[in-house]
């Protein structure tokens, strides 16, 4: 039979009680220092003639204090004390100090790692630290007049920020202060550890009592989109369970970031409360689609949907301008270009953008904007007042001049560098809305087989639309050189899902438009280049190259961000990406400027508004410049510029979908 001795018994006990935290590891210490000073107080007793409870006393002062050890007399007691003196810089001065130095070590640890619930209320919960975090985290610290409205929204007095990251510490908190979370806005966010698929973790950012939940995509590690997207839905069933009501309280709003649109009923289903999804598929698909009709149009999209963007959505009150028409009504924002109206119907927010010009505003309807600043979307109250003197005017607008628009021309000939399952989805949307013949080429490392049977589904069969797989890695120049891309009438260089990490996609990115860049060196006409890039940072290399770019994650980080603000917003979002009417368009600028007769901006709006067309601003119709919208638009517009507009819309009458999932 297996015996232990008695220091194994002595050793097991001893690290038994170690294990239990500093409060027991300084009573074993406690324990030690009062058999030491009972050892040493008998050892002496024969030296002298004290009690023997002061001999204990000196032998415990001799422990705590090496200054006693010079006024000892004799061998012995010096022999004691010395090996007393030795004994109280091991048990004082070693461990007793290594044990407060671990407790307080342990406790800054813990409290860097925000592991205590916050107490606040009304605030505004990101859960998950990852590529989109930081962004949306800059995009709420600088709302300007939309973190007002939110707080009276709230009735709160000061914008609170919690987040939830796996990891808290310096570094982390280093990086919001480079993006915004610096000054006055360093106690605006809270940092708190813990994952966002734990219900405990949840409860320590009090998402019961939040204004409005957060909950960004691709914060879950790198991974297939199904992958992200199943995490996304598990967190919604945590938060349903966590967030239940109390005391009849509402379920807090929850903005959340899917990959495949396909998910949408399945996180519906999992959150009973009011619930916005954006679908970074469905947006991208979209921007694509307008690229190929339009090309150039993603230039407009990157504007309106960046962080850094000059001209962004804002929306507003009716206030004094209800019941009047939207045509009229433009007439009172002299410095923003109202577009659209959100109505409210039977408790859906819906959206429409350029609605027909005899639309009345009703009291209740929230005006649309594309504006520099919420400032410069307050209406002329001395023009909003005189609805009489408008009508006039509106009746001899000079608008009304018949001058047929020209609509952009389809390329025939697509070539894709890239896979992603997305492609699925895009080429059915090709297939459901071609007017004329087109050829799309994808070209990719992954197994053309595979992609094949993907892309077959897909078009089902439809004539309009020809897809070719090429097997090539388009970073090798001499295989893209083979596919022939001066060929084509446009390029896309797509992010390739195949590489899980996103640096690592991006560099692939880069390096494949370097490549193709050299081979188009010589192309005329040189076929029009999108790329889409999975990281924002990694922008700045590619340099002045005049191509199209298209970062999908910082378009959704301004979404989620302005939706969390300003819910309103996410109504005019979900336009963007489902509604096919009243989308952005270009157009040539020499018509237009024929039949106005003048390229001042607010001259080619009332033409434009007469033929159903909401005039946004203008950009080059070549590779470089960008786009100039109405409140920067100092300089007439050139003969061979291209015109930035939204398509006409359909009013509020007619069938539409939901805003962007809410529920």
């Amino acid at each position: 039979m297996y015996r232990l001795r008695a220091a194994d018994r002595l050793r097991y006990f001893l690290e038994r009680q170690f294990i239990k935290g500093a409060g027991y590891q300084l009573m074993v210490v406690a324990c030690t220092v009062a058999l030491v000073s009972v050892v040493g107080g008998f050892l002496i007793l024969p030296t002298g003639d004290e009690a023997y409870g002061d001999a204990v006393w000196w032998a415990f002062l001799r422990l705590t204090d090496p200054g006693y050890l010079g006024d000892d007399e004799g061998n012995w007691r010096r022999v004691v004390s010395t090996w007393l003196t030795v004994s109280g810089y091991v048990l004082f001065m070693g461990t007793l100090i290594a044990i407060l130095t671990q407790w307080l070590n342990r406790t800054m640890r813990a409290l860097e790692q925000g592991l205590t619930p916050i107490t606040v209320r009304g605030h505004i919960v990101v859960l998950g630290m990852g590529s989109r975090t930081v962004p949306i985290v800059g995009e709420l610290l600088n709302g300007g007049g939309r973190i007002r409205a939110f707080l009276r929204r709230m009735r709160r007095r000061s914008l609170r920020i919690a987040v939830l990251s796996q990891r808290v510490d310096a570094s982390v908190a280093h990086q919001f202060r480079l993006h915004g979370a610096r000054g006055r806005h360093r106690q605006d966010v809270v940092l708190r550890s813990g994952s966002a698929l734990e219900t405990a973790d949840l409860h320590r950012v009090n998402v019961a009592e939040s204004g409005v939940i957060i909950l960004p995509g691709g914060v879950f590690g790198a991974g297939e989109q199904v992958s992200e997207d199943v995490n996304t839905i598990k967190t919604l069933i945590a938060l349903r369970e966590e967030a239940r009501p109390r005391n009849d309280r509402p379920l807090p709003l929850v903005i959340a970031e899917l990959q495949d649109h396909r998910q949408a009923d399945v996180a519906r289903a999992a959150y009973p409360g009011p619930l916005a999804l954006i679908t970074v598929d469905a947006l991208v698909n979209r921007i694509l689609l307008q690229q190929l009709r339009y090309p150039g149009i993603a230039r407009v999209y990157a504007e309106l949907l960046s962080l850094d963007a000059s001209e962004r959505f804002h929306v507003r009150e009716a206030g004094d301008i209800a019941g009047l028409s939207l045509q009229a009504a433009r007439r009172c924002f002299p410095n923003a270009v109202l577009c659209g109206l959100i109505r409210t119907t039977a408790g859906t927010p819906r959206a429409r953008l350029n609605p027909p010009g005899d639309t009345v505003i009703a009291a209740d309807d929230h005006l649309v904007f594309v504006a520099e600043a919420y400032r410069d979307t307050t209406p002329d109250r001395g023009a909003a007042a005189d609805d009489a003197r408008l009508a006039v005017d509106d009746a001899a607008s000079p608008a009304r001049v018949n001058a047929a628009p020209v609509e952009a021309a389809a390329s025939g000939r697509l070539l894709i560098l890239g896979w992603t399952p997305r492609h699925a989805g895009l080429l059915a949307a090709f297939a459901e809305q071609a007017a004329a013949p087109l050829e799309v080429d994808i070209v990719s490392i992954y197994p053309a087989e595979q992609r094949e049977r993907h892309c077959r589904r897909a078009l089902q069969g439809a004539s309009m639309v020809q897809c070719q797989q090429l097997e090539a890695d388009f970073v090798a120049r001499a295989e893209l050189a083979e596919c022939s891309p001066e060929r084509y009438d446009q390029v896309w260089i797509v992010r390739s899902e195949v590489v899980e990490n996103s640096q690592e996609a991006d560099a692939r990115a880069v390096v494949g438009h370097l490549v193709l860049s050299q081979l188009l060196a010589r192309a005329r006409p040189r076929p029009r280049v999108l790329m889409e890039l999975a990281e924002a940072g990694n922008r700045s290399l590619l340099g002045e190259h005049g191509d199209d770019v298209l970062v999908p994650s910082l378009m959704v980080s301004h979404m989620l961000g302005q939706g969390a603000l300003c819910p309103e917003l996410l109504a005019v979002f979900d336009s963007l990406i489902k509604d096919s009417h009243g989308q952005p368009i270009l157009l040539p600028a020499r018509p237009w400027l024929e039949a106005a007769d003048s390229g001042d901006f607010h001259a080619l709006c009332a033409h434009m508004a007469a033929h159903g067309y909401c005039l946004l601003g203008w950009m080059p119709p070549g590779a470089f410049g960008e786009p100039v919208f109405g409140g920067d638009a100092a300089t007439p517009c050139a003969a061979d510029n291209v015109l930035i507009a939204l398509a006409p819309g359909i009013g509020f009458d007619a069938d539409g979908g939901d805003a962007v999932g809410s529920h």
